[in-house]
């Protein structure tokens, strides 16, 4: 892992959200991000739902609305809570709460990580996936959360506490 993101993200419990977004046609949004594994190249791409931490005060489905903007110039709305999946590869510690929601405005684009500066951003671009792509991706190369699902539908579903292995 880049050492710059271990300063950001490494040495404490971050909690996380993170959205699932189907459009009309049945595809997944995902992000694509270089350096965040570990298990990565600093340069290899990384594709994960859109998400990001929760500032102090602020309510988990405000940061997911505020996280797809920025990331993605899209405005959403949070249909239901699917799930908590942990994740521990120290030193990174992540808790994400997964929420199925839906694009209600904006227009798609490649957002800005404001935790990063203008040349050390970590997204390289945002679209609609068909899932078997996703899932055709290698392991280390995609959010450990589709290891949990052959399908949009299943994603969608998954439910409970998921501790990642």
């Amino acid at each position: 892992m880049d050492t710059s993101l271990e300063k950001i993200y490494g040495k404490k419990v971050r909690t996380r959200v993170c959205g699932i977004c189907v459009d009309k046609k049945g595809r997944l949004l995902v992000v694509n991000m270089k350096g965040i594994s570990s298990d990565l190249e600093q340069n290899k791409p990384f594709f994960s739902p859109i998400g990001g931490g929760i500032e102090l005060g602020e309510t988990a489905t405000d940061a997911l609305k505020r996280e797809f903007l920025e990331e993605t110039g899209l405005e959403i709305e949070v249909d239901y809570f699917m799930c908590v999946y942990e994740y521990v590869n120290l030193p990174i510690h992540a808790v994400e709460l997964f929420f199925a929601v839906r694009a209600v405005g904006g227009k798609l684009k490649t957002g800005f990580d404001p935790e990063h500066g203008v040349d050390n951003q970590i997204i390289t671009s945002v679209d609609y996936l068909e899932y078997s792509k996703i899932q055709a991706l290698p392991f280390e190369q995609r959010h450990r959360i589709f290891k949990y699902a052959s399908s949009i539908e299943n994603l969608k579903k998954l439910r409970g506490y998921i501790r990642a292995n």
